[in-house]
């Protein structure tokens, strides 16, 4: 694995060699560089960590999708609630009615 400084010192054949989509050298190690890199003791350590935080937020968003989810009642009294409903049909029956007058009218 390459450290920063080698990054940095990389020629500008092996750059262009790259941009030109060529084949580059694979260094022979390096499944096991990353595995190290990998498993060391703060690594892994840090992949712990991470995949509890993870599982916890996926808690946290499935608890609030089950609470949230389904209709709620807005009103106690269902008399009051068929009135705002009879309202509501009012208003839309007289937006239908002008939108039907000036259809009418347009012909």
């Amino acid at each position: 694995m390459k450290t920063i400084d080698e990054i940095e010192k990389i020629s500008l054949d092996e750059l262009l060699k790259v941009a030109g989509d060529e084949r580059v050298a694979v260094p022979a190690d390096l499944k096991a560089s990353v595995r190290r890199s990998v498993l060391s003791e703060g690594a892994g350590r840090k992949w712990v960590l991470g995949g509890i935080a993870a599982a916890a937020a996926l808690l946290v968003g499935v608890g609030f999708a089950v609470r949230n989810s389904g209709p709620k009642d807005t009103f106690d009294d269902p008399y009051l609630a068929y009135a705002e409903l009879e309202k509501a049909f009012g208003m839309i029956s007289d937006k239908a009615n002008l939108t039907l007058d000036i259809i009418n009218n347009a012909k």
